[in-house]
């Protein structure tokens, strides 16, 4: 659904400096600044899965439950390259799973398996589901398994606590809300194209949605955002963390051009067929579409996909993620002009960041095959992991964490074992 966040003034564009700004102003100048833009999200408890988060038509209710804002609210952030409420929505989806899977009062929790030796594991990979045509073999049980994390009779409703973690505090359901930043899908452009006139506009949306606090998990570059929400003076207390997964925290004139590139002069009709047809067509267990997994979200995503049925219903709607290429690049556009601004004025905003006093968690995916197999990181990604370092050195943060997760895609991440990071993260600092 939508909601009227307000415009920020047209007074404050400044001058276009290079001819890709010179057309996008023309483009914001025709807008009525008295108009107001409108957010498109969806919020709602973390209890709802495994509802479907993700189809080929999202639903979208008219109506939002607004119990859910007492519930510990996660504000979650996509990225530009896949971008929209649905990348958001799976985000989310990963992280109502994980959090169903340690929620003893969820009918969906694994913790409810009075004793897991129980379960034929031979039947679970002889499973029609798990049969697949790829010439590598997938061991359901290397790299990821949700039940590894649990021993027999792992739960007793008498003990009250399990490991490090004392079960009253996973009682609570979560909060998810999910957002199309601007430009994206339904959500319609900002007057200005800056992160800061995006942070306002979601900020509005959070005020009307009378929600109190966030913890914020962004994708790529929706962690310049989060940055921008939790310096703002006037917001930066309701921040409780932020959670970032592969952040882009530096840029430059190659990184942007690559992106106008990709983003290409073919019709989106085409970009539809190649990106989201052509990888769907010969069904979810093919190896053409696992192949596409494996590049998109990583090795080990396609290990997780084969051992939950809860994840395997994400991934195979993951080629959603690239359709409608039409009405995600006005977005898109809006993104890259947002980092050419950042480029231009990297260091203000590092100063801006010292206002930054929220709890940080940084996770960084390897992007290669070999990586996965060797588990470690290559040069290329060690070197960008100590970017995202180096440039976090600027907030104020007391606690800055970082991890490492290998099997990572392209664009995207595996995940359940993402989701799971981030609720130890969260549970930590609460």
């Amino acid at each position: 659904m939508s909601v009227s966040s307000g415009r920020t003034s047209v007074s404050n564009l400044k001058g276009p400096n290079s001819l890709f700004d010179s057309i996008r102003t023309n483009q914001l100048s025709n807008i009525n600044s008295k108009s107001s833009i409108t957010v498109q999200y969806s919020f709602k408890s973390s209890s709802f899965f495994p509802t479907n988060f993700l189809s080929s038509q999202p639903q979208f209710h008219t109506q939002v439950d607004l119990s859910v804002r007492n519930f510990p609210c996660l504000l979650f952030l996509h990225g530009t390259n896949p971008g929209g409420f649905d990348v958001s929505r799976w985000m989310a989806g990963g992280i109502a799973q994980a959090q169903n899977v340690f929620d003893p009062n969820s009918r969906y929790s694994a913790l409810n398996l009075k004793d897991l030796d129980d379960i034929d594991f031979k039947k679970v990979k002889s499973n029609k589901l798990l049969n697949n045509q790829l010439e590598d073999s997938i061991d359901v049980n290397d790299g990821y398994n949700y039940f590894d994390m649990f021993g027999p009779g792992f739960y007793n409703s008498k003990i009250g606590s399990v490991g490090d973690y004392d079960l009253s505090e996973n009682l609570v359901p979560l909060g998810l809300l999910n957002v199309s930043r601007p430009g994206y899908l339904e959500s319609s452009l900002t007057v200005e194209d800056s992160f800061y006139a995006e942070a306002l506009a979601i900020i509005r949306l959070l005020d009307n949605l009378s929600i109190r606090s966030v913890r914020i998990v962004a994708h790529s570059t929706a962690a310049l955002l989060a940055l921008e929400m939790a310096a703002m003076p006037q917001f930066r207390d309701r921040v409780r963390s932020i959670v970032m997964i592969d952040p882009v925290l530096n840029t430059s004139e190659y990184d942007l051009n690559k992106m106008k590139w990709k983003l290409g002069p073919l019709p989106s009709f085409i970009k539809n067929r190649y990106l989201y047809y052509a990888n769907i067509r010969n069904g979810y267990d093919s190896k053409q579409y696992l192949n596409f997994i494996r590049d998109t979200c990583g090795d080990l995503a396609v290990n997780e996909m084969y051992s939950d049925l809860a994840l395997y219903k994400l991934y195979s709607s993951v080629g959603v993620l690239f359709s409608n290429c039409e009405q995600r690049k006005a977005g898109v556009h809006s993104d890259i002009i947002k980092l050419y601004k950042f480029l231009k004025n990297e260091a203000n905003a590092h100063q801006f960041w010292k206002l930054v006093n929220s709890p940080i968690y940084c996770i960084s995916t390897s992007n290669t095959s070999e990586e996965f197999e060797k588990q470690e990181f290559s040069n290329d990604s060690i070197y960008l992991e100590e970017l995202r370092k180096s440039a976090l050195l600027n907030v104020q943060s007391k606690i800055v964490e970082y991890s490492r997760v290998y099997g990572g895609g392209s664009l995207l991440y595996p995940l359940g074992q993402v989701s799971n990071l981030i609720l130890e993260f969260l549970r930590k600092h609460r």
